[in-house]
């Protein structure tokens, strides 16, 4: 069966053909930014038939992946770019590993139309390659435009007494497909039943690290508060299923002696957890993938692999041994469960990175009607800004917590229905304390 445009989809495609611009296109995970590309890229190709068309993944895994799910080419239409797997053969179309990239760039056609994806990992080397092959059109790819190091993704000119915000910029335009929260509504992407632990004092420790917590401040803080021995609990109380089987899971962690870890954890207490990173071979990725879609396993540990680009609609439980201080980053490992095919994703946070991005309205802000991307940048103020409200908010949204629940409660279910809840159950309470105060102190003055 042919797969047709969605309405956000078509709108984007439209804007994309009837434009000369080169532009940033960003939708959430699982809402078909590949299959937008591959539309635009059909489409632009009939326009005029001298147009060439380079898309660049960032990881050889992407590259299969890509030619699993086209559907208005076949993957015969394809020349590849991959280290020693590079065939090229004059093909208009050309889908290339961005690092294979830099040794065939003099064999590239004329007349280029750029894609690249997952544009937000390695703006630097995207820029260098954009300037070197000076394709006429140029599309980006994300499902998260926006960059820890406050570096904005569109071309501009940055005053001499202003910071270098647009030094590395690409696009003209930008266009949000759709939101995560619009998506949800509409049943492209599942719910997101978000479980964080509510007693770490995270905020507190100043990191070495730069997007997330060092090896050694995440084991330290494992250590501290025992979380080794929540992670079987939680997957048994979150990730069980009615008919007593269990979600099909991916942890996370920033290690592979910690994913080791881990994952011996889970296969003491009896169940199946492999371990899988940047050095399992290619072949053996597929498999474990594929064990954990099928069910011959109970899921995968994995240290800095699948955090984007990663396909399996399956996974309905998702765990995060890693505290990140990066909100793409986070954005993206949530979206990893976010694929349709079940009704809801659980994430369990067991180093409560929420704290680094709930605010004071909502304590997950892509749940905002109002949530956007810094895809212009952002200045050091802004960044400093952010840093002031985070902590602001988070002791807000502690001390709710923790009003509402018993000490014991350590692990709470974060969503904005409850935070409402909660915050009309402390008000009641608060007024009924103020009440009782204003009985006792009437009583002592009569």
């Amino acid at each position: 069966m042919k797969k047709e445009l969605r309405d956000f989809q078509l709108k984007v495609v439209k804007k994309c053909i009837n434009s000369n611009d080169d532009i940033l296109i960003s939708a959430p995970t699982g809402c078909g930014k590949t299959f937008i590309a591959e539309m635009i890229m059909n489409e632009l190709s009939k326009q005029n038939e001298d147009f060439n068309f380079l898309f660049v993944v960032p990881r050889i895994i992407l590259i299969q992946q890509f030619l699993e799910e086209l559907t208005a080419f076949k993957k015969s239409d394809f020349d590849i770019i991959q280290a020693e797997n590079t065939k090229l053969s004059g093909k208009r179309f050309i889908l290339a590993s961005k690092d294979s990239l830099d040794n065939y760039i003099e064999k590239l056609p004329d007349n280029l139309i750029m894609f690249i994806d997952e544009v937000h990992e390695g703006l630097k080397q995207s820029f260098k390659l954009v300037q070197e092959i000076k394709p006429v059109r140029l599309f980006g790819l994300t499902a998260t435009p926006e960059r820890s190091d406050g570096l904005s993704f569109m071309k501009g000119i940055d005053l001499e007494n202003e910071e270098k915000l647009h030094v590395y910029g690409l696009f003209d335009k930008y266009i949000n497909a759709i939101s995560i929260k619009e998506a949800q509504n509409l049943g492209y992407l599942c719910q997101l039943k978000y479980v964080s632990r509510n007693d770490l004092e995270t905020l507190d420790i100043k990191s070495k690290g730069i997007e997330e917590f060092t090896e050694e401040e995440i084991t330290e803080l494992f250590d501290k508060y025992n979380i080794w021995g929540d992670l079987v609990k939680t997957y048994k109380r979150y990730g069980k299923n009615k008919d007593g089987t269990f979600k099909p899971a991916l942890g996370f962690t920033n290690t592979v002696k910690m994913a080791e870890r881990v994952s011996n954890i889970f296969n003491e207490a009896g169940f199946q957890f492999k371990v899988i990173s940047g050095k399992t071979p290619l072949k053996e990725r597929y498999e474990l993938i594929e064990q954990t879609k099928t069910g011959v396993i109970n899921g995968l540990v994995n240290a800095d692999l699948l955090t984007y680009g990663f396909n399996c609609p399956e996974i309905s439980y998702i765990f995060s041994c890693r505290h990140i201080m990066s909100k793409t980053l986070w954005v993206q490992m949530i979206g990893r469960g976010l694929r349709p095919g079940k009704s809801e994703l659980y994430f369990i946070d067991h180093t409560d990175s929420i704290s680094e991005f709930s605010n004071a309205y909502y304590d997950i802000p892509f749940e905002a009607d109002s949530f956007t991307w810094n895809y212009n940048g952002m200045t050091a103020l802004l960044k400093r800004k952010n840093v002031q409200e985070k902590r602001e908010s988070e002791k807000i949204r502690r001390e709710l917590y923790k009003y509402i629940f018993n000490e014991s409660e350590k692990l709470v279910l974060i969503n904005q229905e409850n935070r409402n809840r909660y915050m009309l159950e402390l008000i009641k309470k608060l007024k009924n304390e103020n009440n009782n105060l204003r009985k006792v102190l009437g009583e002592q003055y009569e």
